[in-house]
């Protein structure tokens, strides 16, 4: 029988979901109002896609990190029936989950094919970010978590060990590393400078390359294509999927242990039913068998181990054989294949 999560792992998780859900739900936010107030200078300035289909997705997303906020990682009414109710309702599930998952795919398959695809829009961002941004904190950051991705994820669905639980724990990395990718490092970078700007020091705002860092930023987190666009949103989303799933499956665990107890004639009148209706075995449907898991995770981490290689043997190169800029070049950006001196602000003594 599986059994439930440990009590502070699923703590752990509730207080990440809560932090996580205010910080988007604030970052998304004050993005909306930016978007709304921005003049057709600022659209220019910063090559803005498109400022209204912006600021009405952000507004959609921040009700949602509301919305799951406020309903918070609870296990929803029908998990907590009888069983003999629950597993009623799972078998008509099951009946029509193939219809559903259009032939036969699994949750694992799914969850595979989810993280590649995250691994490939984060990796464009990253790719965007480094020819147009300054601040090398921010592009090291950036970098790290995918690569971590790429390398951490893989070893978690392929490893045996955590076999039992690879849903929980890829759930839990997913989803911190897509946080700090599309909300806590974009928060950091432009929100807090903004907020010292307006409320301690608006001095800052004479310094040209404050200014300079600033706008080069934000014209990296600030979509400026459909396809931009398309992959922030996708990152964006990716917060809410990994998340909601997450916390779903914690649910699902927590509800395999507390549901109401039969009595005894009832569990001896058959106990081949109540073994195939107990919740912990719709748990393990929804997976696939460790046996057949290992075709599925041994082509995830070739293909993302193999992509987190190749992405680290890149930003090394960058790193450490780039053309020197000259001492005028005050800030210069570091493009992932173009290892010349891309230089953004020049500093020139008149006197």
């Amino acid at each position: 029988m599986r059994r439930r999560a440990p009590r502070w792992l699923y703590q752990c998780v509730s207080l990440f979901a809560k932090l996580k859900h205010t910080i988007c739900a604030v970052y998304f936010a004050i993005q909306v109002v930016i978007f709304v107030k921005f003049g057709p200078t600022d659209i220019r300035n910063l090559r803005v896609f498109d400022p209204i289909v912006m600021a009405g997705s952000f507004a959609a997303l921040a009700l949602l990190h509301v919305l799951f906020l406020s309903l918070g990682p609870r296990t929803t009414p029908w998990m907590t029936w009888h069983p003999l109710r629950w597993a009623s309702r799972i078998t008509s599930f099951d009946s029509v989950r193939p219809r559903l998952w259009l032939g036969y795919i699994s949750d694992d398959t799914a969850l595979a094919a989810f993280n590649v695809f995250e691994v490939v829009c984060q990796s464009y961002q990253l790719v965007s970010l480094m020819a147009v941004v300054v601040d090398a904190w921010f592009v090291t950051s950036f970098a790290t978590v995918v690569v971590l991705h790429c390398f951490v994820t893989p070893w978690l669905f392929y490893n045996q060990t955590t076999s039992r639980d690879h849903t929980l724990l890829v759930g839990w990395t997913s989803s911190l590393f897509s946080f700090c990718l599309s909300c806590l490092f974009p928060f950091v970078g432009i929100c807090l400078p903004a907020l010292e700007y307006l409320l301690v020091n608006p001095a800052i705002g004479n310094d040209p390359l404050w200014i300079s860092r600033i706008i080069l930023m934000s014209r990296a987190i600030v979509a400026s294509s459909p396809l931009d666009f398309a992959t922030k949103i996708v990152m964006d989303v990716a917060t809410l999927v990994s998340l909601r799933r997450l916390t779903h499956v914690l649910a699902t665990y927590s509800s395999a242990t507390i549901a109401p107890t039969t009595s005894r004639r009832q569990l001896s009148t058959s106990s081949s039913s109540i073994t195939c209706r107990s919740p912990t075995h719709s748990v393990a449907k929804a997976s696939i068998p460790a046996a057949n898991r290992r075709p599925l995770a041994i082509a995830l981490l070739v293909v993302l181990v193999t992509w987190g290689a190749a992405l680290t043997i890149l930003l090394l190169r960058t790193s450490f054989f780039r053309t020197a800029c000259p001492p005028t070049c005050v800030a210069h950006a570091t493009p992932l294949l173009d290892l010349t001196c891309r230089c953004k602000y020049v500093h020139v003594n008149c006197h």
